[in-house]
C-alpha cells in the first residue's frame, strides 16, 4: 500500500469535502430507501417509482463526487 504524505490542512479539507457532500447524501439516500419500502408496503407504486428515480439520480451525484475527490488524492497516472 502506498503511503500518501498529506499535511494536516489537506487531510482536513478532504474530510470536510466528504462530510459536506458524499456522506450526507448517502445518509439521505438511506432515509429515502426506508421511505421507499413504506410506499411499496402501502401499495403506492407510482410514488415509489418517483422516489426511486430521484434516489438513483442522487446516487449518481454521489459517485461523481467520490470520483472527483479520489482524483484529488490519487497521483496522476
Amino acid at each position: 500500500m502506498n503511503d500518501i504524505n498529506w499535511d494536516t490542512a489537506e487531510r482536513e479539507q478532504v474530510a470536510l469535502d466528504l462530510q459536506d457532500s458524499a456522506i450526507q447524501m448517502i445518509v439521505g439516500n438511506l432515509l429515502r430507501f426506508q421511505a421507499l419500502l413504506t410506499l411499496l408496503e402501502k401499495g403506492r407504486t407510482e410514488e415509489a417509482i418517483n422516489l426511486l428515480q430521484r434516489t438513483m439520480a442522487t446516487q449518481r451525484v454521489i459517485l461523481g463526487d467520490l470520483r472527483m475527490l479520489m482524483s484529488r488524492i490519487s497521483p496522476a497516472a
